[in-house]
């Protein structure tokens, strides 16, 4: 049962209980940003996900660490800015790479697993590996013997040759772009 007052209608001609409705909720949303804005003073928040540290930088952008606010589900985002991609003539590139990873599905190939566009950046919420690149575990080793570095040769090949099964040539394939997951497993990343 729904109470009016003044013959039915609040002063604004909205029902008492509903203007009573919205008042509370104005106070609450008032009070949550101010508790919002105490604590998550610096959270950087793109979509559901909250960034973290840099992982990395390139000539187009940069990639941070990020984690989903409610799953808590650890990814890595590729901060592409639009400006910069113009400038550089890149932005057929960016369009492929988005196209090819969103077409892939394969165990040494990184996943895309959405894409948050905005006026002036792309954001490619991407999967996150622990292990760093190849190059780096390569310098940190010295050399690797024949029975270290078959494993990650079979897997690359593998990943490649699904690429050309798909009709893609990576182009820029190098130990910077092969990274590796706590398994130390090979997954090919940045398709640019």
């Amino acid at each position: 049962m729904i109470l009016l007052i003044n013959g039915g209608a609040s002063a604004k001609g909205i029902p008492y209980k509903f203007d009573k409705y919205k008042r509370k909720k104005k106070e609450n949303q008032a009070a949550n940003s101010a508790n919002s804005s105490s604590t998550d003073v610096g959270v950087i928040r793109i979509g559901h996900y909250i960034l973290c540290e840099t992982l990395g930088t390139g000539s187009f952008g940069k990639v941070k660490k990020a984690y989903h606010q409610i799953t808590r589900h650890t990814v890595a985002i590729k901060i592409v800015n639009r400006t910069k991609i113009k400038q550089l003539d890149v932005v057929g590139k960016i369009r492929r790479e988005i196209q090819n990873l969103r077409l892939f599905r394969h165990p040494h190939i990184i996943k895309l697993y959405q894409v948050i566009s905005t006026p002036t950046d792309i954001f490619m919420v991407m999967e996150y590996v622990s292990g760093g690149e190849l190059f780096d575990y390569i310098v940190k080793k010295g050399k690797l013997s024949e029975a270290e570095a078959r494993p990650f040769f079979q897997q690359i090949i593998s990943g490649v040759d699904y690429c050309h099964r798909h009709m893609v040539v990576h182009r820029d394939l190098k130990p910077e772009n092969l990274l590796l997951d706590d398994a130390s497993h090979v997954k090919i990343a940045d398709f640019g």
